[in-house]
Order: structure tokens, then C-alpha cells, then sequence
């Protein structure tokens, strides 16, 4: 009986403990930290700096007053104590304890602590909670309350502790943007056309804002375009940035997952940190720069360049692209049935000649195009004349043009006027006010009329008649003189 006394007296003490400790095991908080309109698809960090010892709230439940530390053994020490521009931690004893000593508490300077925090972190530091943007609230699940740094692959969010224990705060960070246009005339756009040895000028315009964080422009230019990479500027409200903000590298692998992996980007442009830091409000970016269209283009058929901004840890905007064009058209000789060979022409294009080279197959000409600036300044160039037959003319832009015939085939009037025609923005071409059948222009030579000559047979009858008559003339004129002399 006295064991069994014992026994139950044991069995009822247990239960006293299990009964205590299952409301603190209920009460325990779930600490949380919510972040609304979370941006889709960036990543979200916390990492806990420092505990909390106690706090004081007010009636709506604020934290007023608190008192944090650091413990000696925290990778985070090091990085507190050197930060004495922002806070002062205690050297004594096994808890450091940490205090706001920096006059200024707006939100630039917590953003300036928060970034001295980042790019000084342990590197056996990791995050206490991650989770990824959805676009809507994000909740991250913290162990305990302590005073936490969240940021993300946009920039630094916030500061804040979790004492509470639930917190919210708002994601204040905006997505940066980018947005690519050619100029055809003085009007920029998002297509444009042109002739072999154009420059075509291009801008890109970057949306910055205040917590930008590692951006890098990439551009991919189709081979019909060749860059001037002197051309490049970089400007704010119209004026050209300093040249060490950026990094201009041409002919780099180009980082975008969709592309393939041997992609190469004809350059990108690398911010400095540094310079993003200045950002503190929306900024235009404006990136200027030029090429040429080449001889490689590809006829009627879209020039492309395209771009896409990298920011944050690894995140890209949404690609922005033009379209550029080039044109040709056919030029065929006839007598108004048939083709005829022979003829030979200039091209002008409003009123001044455009500069061509020969196409050549096995040493045939089989068309020709608009000649490069650098094939035109080669020593002894000269532009041939287009001789027909029927012929292809590429490498064009839109615009008027007419054909001066150079030399008419034999046997053939020479035109009275030169033919024009129009190549519109399409590539079509416009002949004789309408819609040219494969963008042919036809031009005819009609043939000669043999008209009677001087020196004919007619002409030699009529001699012999009349010398027939003057010689019987003056038979006549002599019997008469001899028939009076008798008299």
C-alpha cells in the first residue's frame, strides 16, 4: 500500500508539470514578419542582428523603448562594433549591449546602416527566413523576436524588430524597367528603315529608382548591324554621366536564361554600386549609342536589337526590342514585248547617285547593292553601272528614286525622261502610281525607223535625165546658130 502511496504521488506530481507546461507551450508566439505587395518572384531574406531583452509598448501596442544586445559569440560582432558611425555596443561581459548613437533616425540613414550591414556580412552568415515575392502579402516564419534586416534582390527593404511578435511592413522597392527605340527621321520609335551604310541611331531608357542594386544593361544586336562603340553615352536629364560609373564590355556572353548558351551579347553596360547608391528618387537612365547596317542585312526581312536590364541577385526585366529594314527592287529593259540586253543605267535617290558594287558569281554579275562607306574610301573605287537585262538592286532605303540611262542599246531611242519610281516603309514599290508586280520596275526602249538616205537610185535617174536633156539642148541651140550662119 505505502508503494503504491508513493507511486501515485509520483504519477500526480508528473501530471502537475505536463498540465504547466502545455499553456507556455501554447502561448509561445509564432514570430512573423509579413510583407506586403511582395514583388512577384524576388527572392526575400531575414537575417536576425540582434536579440531583445525587453521593451516597452504604448497603448496601441508600438515598441517604444527596447533594449537589444549581441552575444559574444555572434558572427555579427565584429561587423556592430565597426559600425560606429550608426550604433555603440558594450565590451563588457557575455552580452553586448547595442544603442542607436547616430543623431539622424529617417529612413536614409537606417537604409545607409541597413547596406553597411549587407556588404560587410559574415560569410558564414545565412538567412534566419527566406521565401519568394508572389505579389500579394509574403510571410516569413523567424524563430524568435530580435531585431531583424530584411532585403531583397531589389535592394534593402527595411529594419524592424519582431517583438510584437507579428510584424508588417511594406515592400518599398520598385521595379526597374527598360524600354529600347530607333529614330527613323527626327521621330524615335520601335521600327525604322534604311540603306547598306546608314548609321542607325538607337536609346534605351532605364526606370531607376531609390534601392537599385546591381544593374547590368545587356544588348544583343542582329550581324546586319555593326556597333560604334564610341558612340555609347550615358546620360541623366540630358547630360552625360561620369565615364567610372559604368563599365562598357563588348562581346560578352550574354547572361540571359532564354537565350542559347553560346549567345554572345554585342556589349553590356555595368553600373558601379557606388553610383546606384545616389539614387534616391526615379530616374530616367538614357543609353545612346549608334550602328550601321551592314553589308550581311537580309532584305526586307526585321533587323533586330534587343536589351533587358539584370538587377538585384538575379533578376531581369522584360525585353525590349526594334525592328530595322532594308529594301530592293528589280529593274528589267524591254522593247515593250521583249527583254533586251545592252542598256546601262545610273540610280539616283533624290537627285543624288547612289554608289553601288557588282554582285559577282564565277566572275557574272548576278545584282548589285549599296556600297559601304568603307568600300566606297578603298582606292580606286567607282560605282558600276547597273546594265540590264534584268537585274536585282538591294541594300536601298524608302524613299524616291529615279534611273538616268547611261548608255541605250544599239538600235534603240534613248529614253526622253528618266523613270521614277518610290519604295515605301513596306518595301514595296510604287511604279506608275501603282504596286509594282515583284517590285519590278520596267522600263522600255522603243526601236529606231530607217528614214530614206540622200544619194539613192531615184536621185541617179533623175542626173542622167538631165544630162540627157542638156546635151540634146544644146545640139538644138548649135544646128540653129549653123542653119542661120548659111543664111
Amino acid at each position: 500500500m505505502k508503494k503504491l502511496k508513493v507511486l501515485l504521488s509520483v504519477l500526480l506530481s508528473a501530471m502537475l508539470v505536463l498540465s504547466l507546461l502545455v499553456p507556455v507551450m501554447a502561448d509561445e508566439p509564432d514570430f512573423k514578419i509579413t510583407i506586403t505587395n511582395s514583388s512577384l518572384n524576388e527572392t526575400y531574406n531575414a537575417y536576425k542582428i540582434l536579440d531583445i531583452e525587453s521593451y516597452v509598448t504604448n497603448d496601441e501596442g508600438t515598441i517604444t523603448t527596447a533594449v537589444y544586445y549581441v552575444d559574444a559569440t555572434s558572427p555579427w560582432l565584429s561587423v556592430l562594433q565597426s559600425a560606429t558611425a550608426y550604433v555603440s555596443v558594450d565590451t563588457q561581459g557575455f552580452r553586448k549591449y547595442v544603442t542607436w548613437v547616430n543623431a539622424n533616425n529617417d529612413d536614409d540613414t537606417v537604409q545607409a546602416f541597413a547596406k553597411y550591414l549587407l556588404s560587410n556580412k559574415p560569410s558564414t552568415v545565412t538567412a534566419d527566413a527566406t521565401g519568394t515575392g508572389n505579389g500579394s502579402s509574403l510571410v516569413l516564419d523567424v524563430a524568435d523576436a530580435g531585431w531583424y534586416l530584411v532585403d531583397t534582390s531589389l535592394g534593402t527593404l527595411c529594419n524592424l524588430n519582431t517583438t510584437n511578435p507579428n510584424v508588417s511592413i511594406e515592400e518599398k522597392n520598385t521595379l526597374p524597367t527598360v524600354d529600347k527605340d530607333v529614330k527613323e527621321g527626327n521621330v524615335w520609335g520601335d521600327a525604322n528603315d534604311g540603306a547598306i551604310g546608314d548609321t542607325v541611331e538607337f536609346k534605351t531608357t532605364i526606370d531607376a529608382y531609390k534601392g537599385a542594386q546591381n544593374y547590368v544593361l545587356h544588348d544583343t544586336m542582329d550581324s546586319s548591324l555593326t556597333l560604334d562603340q564610341n558612340s555609347i553615352k550615358v546620360q541623366v536629364n540630358g547630360n552625360d554621366i561620369a565615364k567610372n560609373y559604368y563599365t562598357v564590355k563588348p562581346n560578352v556572353e550574354c547572361t540571359d536564361d532564354d537565350a542559347e548558351d553560346d549567345a554572345v551579347c554585342t556589349f553590356e553596360i555595368e553600373f558601379k554600386q557606388d553610383y546606384l547608391d545616389t539614387i534616391t528618387e526615379h530616374i530616367e537612365i538614357v543609353v545612346l549609342y549608334n550602328a550601321v547596317i551592314n553589308e550581311n542585312a537580309v532584305i526586307d526581312t526585321d533587323i533586330i536589337n534587343k536589351t533587358f536590364l539584370q538587377y538585384g541577385d538575379d533578376s531581369k526585366t522584360t525585353e525590349s526590342t526594334t525592328t530595322t529594314k532594308t529594301h530592293d527592287f528589280n529593274l528589267q529593259k524591254t522593247d515593250g514585248t521583249n527583254q533586251i540586253s545592252g542598256a546601262e543605267f545610273i540610280l539616283k535617290k533624290d537627285g543624288n547617285k547612289v554608289n553601288l558594287v557588282a554582285l559577282l558569281d564565277d566572275n557574272v554579275i548576278t545584282g548589285y547593292r549599296v556600297a559601304t562607306p568603307e568600300e566606297i574610301a578603298k582606292a580606286g573605287y567607282k560605282s558600276p553601272n547597273i546594265a540590264v537585262g534584268l537585274i536585282n538592286i538591294k541594300g536601298l532605303d524608302s524613299g524616291s528614286y529615279t534611273l538616268h540611262e547611261e548608255v541605250t542599246p544599239a538600235g534603240y531611242n534613248t529614253l526622253a525622261s528618266d523613270p521614277s519610281f518610290t519604295i515605301n516603309e513596306q518595301g514595296q514599290v510604287i511604279y506608275n502610281s501603282e504596286i509594282a508586280a515583284n517590285d519590278r520596275v520596267i522600263v522600255v526602249n522603243t526601236a529606231g525607223t530607217l528614214l530614206p538616205s540622200t544619194g539613192g537610185t531615184g536621185t541617179k535617174v533623175l542626173f542622167t535625165v538631165g544630162g540627157i536633156m542638156m546635151v540634146v539642148a544644146f545640139v538644138l541651140i548649135t544646128s540653129k546658130r549653123r542653119m542661120a550662119a548659111e543664111k
